[in-house]
């Protein structure tokens, strides 16, 4: 059995304990309505679907992927926290319903219902099967919110409500890279021609030294170079565009390391932040910075963090005031 959805069984009963309530009107005694141990041990794809989008998540062996974002690694903490959330569901109570209630709290069946549905969440088998599903409606001011258990005839209400994000981009893995800057020794750019645009190198970890193009007459600008070095570090992707196609690139960043490993940074879209990029790793038993995976894709990186890689090698330098700004400053 797979021993990372054995610790998280475990470790959702442990925060979840039992459900067991005081008998009252209308109030749920002992309820069953939450995905056991058998059932998560047994589960190996995960729906979310709501009227306008349908997120699968599916397990293979130890890992997690996002079906309709080309099968691309998912994040697992953020499936382990849906699952929490579903263990340790509370229902307090439960009323009858109707279709008059159904619409009003946004508990018809995504599936069926465009308008006033709620987001339908099901886990399945090897075979397709659902072993558990409910409906999460809309969430209570006063916290908690309302659920509708598919096949039961009643709505109930938790005291604890379901965080979920409804956009694919939302499960994948988001870390890319996360290279620090005193590693990097040395970049390159070049145009899609393979031409040289700029190279800079680092003589030790705060001087750089640009080679080319050497403007004897400007001064090296430390602060863009060091924002530059850093565009590596704790670099995240914010969604998966499309499979990699040949030479499918407008410039070219090679990133050389203290340890002689090489990280290619292709600029698919300088537009729309958009890259992908090739790594190849000095020692061949060293642990890789990323999935290979994750090299087969182009990925739209945080505007914020795409600014760092500067394409205009006039950027590179400290440009020097012309005589009509220094003579209207010095009056």
């Amino acid at each position: 059995m797979d021993k990372k959805i054995i610790f998280l069984v475990i470790a959702a009963l442990v925060l979840g304990g039992g459900l067991f309530f005081k008998t009252k009107k209308n109030e749920i005694k002992d309820l069953k309505e939450t995905p056991d141990y058998e059932t998560l041990a047994k589960t190996v794809q995960i729906e979310i679907i709501s009227s306008n989008d349908k997120i699968i998540l599916l397990r293979n062996k130890d890992k997690w992927t996002v079906k309709n974002r080309f099968d691309f690694q998912a994040d697992f903490s953020e499936i382990n926290e849906l699952i929490k959330e579903l263990k340790n569901m509370n229902f307090l109570h439960s009323f009858k319903a109707d279709k008059e209630s159904l619409e009003k709290l946004s508990l018809l069946n995504p599936e069926k219902n465009k308008n006033k549905s709620g987001t339908l969440i099901c886990l399945k088998d090897k075979n397709g099967k659902t072993l558990f599903s409910i409906i999460a409606g809309k969430k209570r001011e006063k916290g908690g919110q309302y659920i509708k258990i598919p096949g039961k005839d009643e709505i109930f209400i938790s005291a604890s409500q379901i965080y979920l994000d409804l956009s694919p981009a939302f499960w994948i893995k988001k870390q890319a890279l996360d290279i620090k800057k005193d590693d990097i020794s040395e970049i390159t750019l070049l145009s899609e021609k393979n031409k040289k645009i700029y190279q800079i190198k680092k003589d030790n970890k705060i001087k750089y030294k640009i080679i080319y193009p050497d403007k004897k007459d400007l001064s090296p600008d430390k602060n863009k170079i060091d924002s530059l070095f850093s565009s590596l570090s704790g670099l995240e992707i914010k969604d998966i565009i499309s499979p990699v196609e040949k030479n499918q690139f407008s410039y070219k960043f090679i990133f050389k390391t203290q340890h002689k490993d090489i990280i290619t940074i292709f600029i698919e879209n300088k537009d729309k932040g958009r890259i992908y990029f090739n790594i190849k790793n000095n020692d061949k038993n060293k642990k890789t910075f990323i999935s290979a995976m994750m090299e087969n894709f182009i990925l739209e990186i945080p505007v914020w963090k795409f600014e760092k890689f500067i394409i205009d090698p006039e950027k590179l330098y400290i440009q020097k005031k012309n005589n009509f700004c220094k003579n209207y400053e010095s009056r």
